[in-house]
């Protein structure tokens, strides 16, 4: 009972540093003060203490002066948890990496979580409510509401994203500039494929792109969105379908750079030459999927997007922002070697 009455004042001490309520120099709480506190007698405070003290985090002064935060810096400060799936492309990587980057210039710890199977989630987030994180980022799945610490999901909006934390690359402006580079190339004849989402991230991309072939006065926009229903399906039947309803296709703009690469793939095979025969386009910029051909993409800048959340949901966890976290960060057309240019 008395180890977990000095955990306790321990903690406190630790978290009033974290929060910055006392910082290098100030004198803590005399321990006769922290014993009425946690109605505790004097010599647990002193064990308290004095394992702070043991630490270099805490040092006594002499005479009156009491203890103060010593100048050595606490590491870690804190511990935050990122929930996500690497998967099989740099991406996910690339948002580890930018995490990991910021919670260490900050002096905080960062833990790697894999999403568990759907049966297993129940006791999944007990293990994760009853843990010592002081924050988590999440990508790419829903959060429970009754958390005990604050949540940022990053790259994808939470279902209830009015009211929630979230820091998401510009999807609807990165539709915008493929649609806008396909037009200026000259294209016209064009269509687009998304993978079947209800994600507002994908419906954003799609968005974007028919926005601007709705401003230039582009026809049957309707019949250019095709759909793939899952990541496994079959790309050459969507293509074949693409072909048979518009014969003089120029163009394929594709959500995610993993189907662009699949689709190369087939067409290829068919004899089509990329981009002379059709031009096509990805999102993502996933350099890996590129081989032979560069793909005309949009960097979403994953590294800094993590980076950016990071830091933006440690300054909720040190109350420094009361305001709910909501960030669109701006994307960037790379304009690769897949699209030609159409004369007038």
């Amino acid at each position: 009972m008395k180890e977990l009455k000095t955990t306790k004042i321990a903690d406190f001490i630790l978290n009033q540093i974290k929060l910055k309520k006392i910082k290098v120099g100030d004198r803590i709480l005399s321990e006769y003060r922290l014993a009425s506190k946690f109605n505790v007698n004097k010599s647990t405070a002193n064990r308290a203490v004095a394992s702070l003290v043991e630490k270099g985090i805490l040092k006594r002064c002499p005479g009156a002066a009491g203890t103060i935060v010593a100048a050595q810096s606490l590491y870690p400060v804190g511990n935050i948890g990122f929930l996500l799936s690497i998967g099989q492309t740099s991406f996910c990587p690339r948002l580890l990496r930018g995490a990991q980057n910021a919670a260490y210039s900050r002096k905080y710890a960062l833990q790697y979580l894999e999403w568990c199977p759907y049966e297993d989630m129940n006791a999944f987030w007990s293990a994760i409510a009853s843990s010592k994180l002081d924050g988590l980022i999440v990508q790419g799945g829903p959060v429970p509401d009754d958390l005990p610490f604050p949540v940022l999901n990053v790259n994808e909006y939470p279902e209830q994203y009015q009211n929630q934390n979230w820091v998401v690359s510009d999807n609807y402006n990165g539709g915008k500039l493929i649609a806008e580079h396909l037009l200026k190339a000259g294209h016209r004849e064009i269509a687009f494929v998304s993978i079947y989402s209800k994600k507002k991230s994908m419906l954003d991309r799609a968005k974007g792109f028919f926005d601007v072939l709705q401003e230039k006065s582009i026809k049957q926009l309707d019949e250019r969105f095709f759909c793939l229903p899952a990541r496994s399906a079959n790309i050459g039947a969507v293509i074949e379908s693409i072909y048979k309803r518009f014969p003089n296709i120029t163009a394929i703009a594709f959500d995610q750079d993993s189907v662009t690469s699949r689709a190369i793939k087939y067409l290829e095979g068919k004899g089509v030459k990329i981009p002379y025969d059709i031009s096509v386009t990805g999102f993502g910029m996933l350099q890996e999927l590129y081989n032979h051909i560069t793909i005309t993409s949009i960097n979403e800048h994953p590294f800094q997007m993590a980076y950016d959340a990071t830091g933006l949901l440690i300054n909720r966890i040190e109350n420094k922002r009361k305001e709910p976290i909501q960030e669109t960060l701006p994307v960037e057309l790379v304009i690769g070697d897949s699209v030609s240019i159409i004369p007038n």
